[in-house]
């Protein structure tokens, strides 16, 4: 029972060497695993959609910027709350100052960008009810120019085909102004530009030739309405035409700020991210590496320790083993020195006293076969004594039977003579 428990003790001990040391690798490897998953990772994902949202920003206004619709303006704000939503989560992840001042810069481009893309959208709205203004203010002024100055009064027939005719290029004009203006914020050139002021010249030209006409007072508070709506139009299309180049100036700069956040995620934060994902792995893989060569070095020691904690439990055996191959060579003067208190101790005991045991029985088997054989051999002396003296007898006998048969012989041949 002693043996098992020293068994048992050993087994335990190894058993408790080993599996703590497997417990706190398995812990620091999951701890290295857990910061991986709750720290970085989530840090590299808020980055990506953060420029998912930069970029969500500038589509909204660059569509608003070509096609006004309530939806892109919904867009626009969902973006932002969506990037502070983000902001909010890496900034809670941050372990460094260089990550902080990073995602610092980045808040600050992104306010750039809302603040600017805020004045480009205003600014677009602007164009747009201006652009209204103006095509009420063309159409008024066709409505007249068609209606009421075309078609001078029959009392003045001298005029009457001149003003038609200049009445009608005016139209033109005027329908030739708004169409540039409209193109031009479409797509803004400068041969565009040129053009409006060519139109509106000869509008005016044209506007000045029927002043110079005689005019009734009728179609002088036509002209003269024509001349505030022409003027209105003149006004909006210069206003516009600077907006449009301050919307222009605006974007270039938004889509500078745009590439400005887009590099420092992808070669910044990003990077930084990353590097901070590999430098948690290489950590991950030393402190694995480390665990493991504990495991090996705690199975070494395993063996080391289960080695010594068996030599007392073997080397009795062993001693047990070469005793009893010495009493089987006949060599019964051996005593087996064991002081353990356990089983094995207690069979060497054992085995001392059937050797003992076994010496005492050998020793007076032995003189008992001397004693035998010492009663042997007086027996044989004493046979060998009535035999030689049988044999004696038996000689002497057959001599008196040759003696007998001699006188025997010699007396029957004297019977005869």
């Amino acid at each position: 029972m002693k043996i098992v428990i020293k068994l048992l003790s050993a087994f335990l001990l190894i058993a408790l060497l080993i599996g703590g040391l497997s417990i706190f690798g398995i812990n620091i490897i999951n701890r290295d695993i857990i910061e991986i998953v709750e720290r970085e990772n989530p840090k590299v994902q808020a980055s990506l959609e953060l420029e998912i949202n930069i970029h969500e920003m500038a589509d909204a206004v660059s569509d608003y910027s070509r096609e006004e619709k309530e939806e892109t303006i919904i867009r626009f704000k969902d973006s932002q709350k969506d990037f502070k939503r983000f902001m909010d989560i890496y900034l809670s992840k941050i372990r460094s100052n260089e990550e902080e001042e990073l995602i610092g810069e980045l808040a600050r481009k992104q306010d750039s960008m809302r603040i600017l893309g805020e004045e480009i959208i205003e600014t677009k709205k602007r164009v747009n009810v201006w652009l209204k203004k103006i095509v009420l203010n063309a159409r008024e002024i066709e409505n007249i120019l068609e209606n009421k100055l075309s078609s001078p009064p029959l009392n003045d027939p001298q005029h009457r085909a001149e003003k038609t005719e200049i009445s009608l290029k005016m139209e033109i004009d005027i329908g030739h102004i708004f169409f540039s203006i409209e193109e031009y914020i479409n797509d803004p050139k400068n041969d565009l530009i040129s053009r409006i002021k060519k139109e509106e010249t000869k509008f005016e030209a044209e506007e000045a030739r029927y002043r110079r006409l005689p005019l009734s007072a009728e179609e002088r508070k036509w002209l003269d309405i024509v001349d505030k709506d022409y003027k209105e139009i003149k006004k909006l299309a210069g206003e516009l035409i600077q907006f449009e180049r301050q919307q222009r100036r605006d974007m270039a700069t938004f889509e500078t700020i745009l590439q400005e956040a887009d590099n420092l995620l992808d070669d910044q934060i990003q990077v930084v991210a990353m590097d901070k994902i590999a430098e948690d792995e290489r950590r991950a893989l030393f402190n694995t590496t480390l665990v493991m060569a504990a495991i090996f070095l705690s199975v070494m020691l395993s063996v080391v320790v289960g080695y010594f904690i068996s030599i007392p439990i073997t080397d009795p055996i062993i001693k047990l083993r070469d005793a009893a191959n010495q009493v089987g060579r006949g060599d019964l003067n051996v005593k087996i020195d064991i002081n353990s208190k356990d089983e094995v101790g207690e069979l060497a005991e054992s085995f001392n006293i059937m050797l003992q045991e076994i010496k005492k029985l050998k020793e007076g088997l032995e003189q008992t076969i001397e004693e035998l054989t010492e009663t042997l051999n007086d027996k044989m002396a004493e046979m060998e004594r009535f035999n030689n003296l049988a044999i004696g007898r038996e000689l002497k006998m057959i001599e008196l039977k040759k003696e007998i048969k001699q006188l025997k012989e010699k007396l029957e041949r004297d019977e005869d003579i």
